[in-house]
């Protein structure tokens, strides 16, 4: 059984399982060893991951109780956060995040995104367009990504 909900305070450590997974397992065939690290160290600061899920507010879903994706929508139209575990691609839970993004985003008017060179092909089908091509820098390292816009 799948489930879509709001996130609850207490699972911040199950939503960096899956944005590790995703990045470790998913975005190896477009970034290197380094710029994986760098984007998902197993050691990422937890107070500090605690308090951006806290501030983004996303939603979740689960499948069998347990949380296999997440995304959110901020009131600007930013999706900043949009994973799926790396064992549960391919399972539509991509597809239902987006649709209910899309739901959320639909008072706000167009929506962006900072896309994964991996992410960017999927966020194509659902109306995405890119914007510009850009390198930003995490921990020291240069990753590259493209920004993505949906009206």
């Amino acid at each position: 059984m799948v489930v879509l909900r709001d996130f609850v305070a207490g699972e911040e450590e199950s939503l960096f399982e899956v944005f590790y997974s995703s990045i470790h397992m998913i975005c190896s065939q477009h970034y290197t060893a380094e710029q994986i690290s760098a984007w998902a160290p197993i050691d990422l600061d937890r107070a500090l991951w605690w308090r951006k899920i806290s501030a983004i507010q996303p939603f979740v879903v689960l499948k069998e109780n347990k949380i296999v994706g997440y995304s959110d929508v901020q009131k600007s139209g930013l999706i900043d956060h949009f994973f799926v575990h790396g064992e549960y691609q391919g399972q539509g839970i991509g597809n239902l995040l987006m649709s209910e993004a899309l739901r959320r985003g639909a008072s706000v008017g167009a929506l962006h995104s900072e896309v994964s060179h991996t992410a960017q092909p999927f966020f194509q089908r659902y109306g995405f367009k890119p914007v510009k091509n850009q390198t930003v820098i995490i921990r020291g390292v240069a990753l590259n990504n493209c920004v993505m816009e949906r009206s």
